[in-house]
């Protein structure tokens, strides 16, 4: 119904007016906006200040697919390879529930079901992250901070290993 009017509505349409000229707009960035859609022109998303502008979504999938392809194109760009994070989801019962896939079935859980958490976590050496629960408030690390991954320890005792080094040791290329 809704296409029919439509087609209905611009067949109606015998006169075009094409504007040249903004005569109401005083804010002069919003004016350039307006100016280069009028020309067809546009900017790239994929240089700054756009590729760095938070992106607000309303669906917890579309935030997931908008960091996972954050993340390919920092692998690009830096060479390096993402480190992978895998959640280790539990549930809350009563009783023991012995199921030899539970951990597939939780890691499939949509994000609605887990605390709006993705359940694998992809990083890549200078992705930015926001923290989302209060670590250490002494030393600014609390929720809402933003931040840059650099480096993921497993133990403060072992050697600092990275993607990269991890892909030596099984010799990925």
């Amino acid at each position: 119904i809704q296409q029919k009017s439509a087609r209905a509505l611009i067949l109606q349409i015998n006169c075009v007016v094409i504007l040249e000229q903004q005569m109401r707009t005083k804010d002069v960035a919003y004016q350039a906006l307006l100016n280069r859609v009028r020309d067809g022109l546009h900017i790239s998303l994929n240089e700054p200040p756009w590729n760095e502008a938070p992106i607000l979504v309303y669906r917890n999938e579309l935030r997931t697919e908008l960091n996972n392809r954050a993340v390919v194109n920092k692998t690009y760009e830096t060479g390096r390879s993402p480190t992978i994070v895998i959640a280790t989801d539990t549930i809350k019962v009563k009783k023991h529930i012995d199921l030899p896939d539970l951990t597939k079935r939780l890691l499939a859980l949509s994000d609605n079901k887990t605390e709006h958490l993705p359940d694998y976590l992809p990083l890549v050496p200078g992705t930015p992250v926001l923290l989302q629960e209060n670590i250490a408030c002494e030393i600014g690390l609390s929720n809402g901070t933003l931040g840059i991954f650099h480096e993921l320890i497993y133990d403060e005792t072992k050697e600092r290993t990275t993607g990269a080094d991890e892909d030596q040791k099984l010799g990925v290329a």
